[in-house]
Parts: structure tokens; sequence; C-alpha cells
């Protein structure tokens, strides 16, 4: 899997759909989770690249339903040890 870094999301434009918030960069989802919990869709093989992403952030990620317009997934931020 080839890594993809937070600044290059930005800079590819990805977009996912937040219910709360409507069209943001990826970049800008992830840097707004504290905690609450994030629902969106996005396409699946784009969030295949961005797992590493949600790793370093110390985020978790589960993936939900498939969509008509791309798979639902639900981030949350990790609880601190």
């Amino acid at each position: 899997m080839k890594n993809i870094t937070v600044l290059q999301l930005a800079e590819k434009n990805m977009v996912a759909h937040n219910e709360t918030c409507g069209y943001e960069t990826f970049k800008d989802i992830l840097l707004d989770v504290e905690n609450e919990t994030l629902h969106f869709v996005m396409d699946f093989g784009f969030m295949q690249s961005a797992l590493n992403i949600v790793n370093l952030l110390n985020l978790s990620i589960q993936i939900g339903e498939k969509w008509d317009d791309g798979t639902n997934f639900t981030i949350t931020k990790k609880a601190t040890p």
C-alpha cells in the first residue's frame, strides 16, 4: 500500500461528506475529531490508502455498509491510556 500524507490528501482535494458540516477535505475531517464520532461516506478504494493517516492521528475507523455513493465509515478518537 502506498503511503499518503495529510498534505497530499489536501492537495488532491479529496472530499468526504460529513452529516454535520457538509463537504470538507479528508484532512479537515480528521483534524476535527475530538471526542465525537464522525460518520461519513467516501470511496472505499481511497479509504484503503488513508488508513495509515487514521492510525498516525490516533484515530480508529469502523467500516459500515455500502451506500450508492460510497461506503459509510465511522471515525472516533482512540482513548488515551
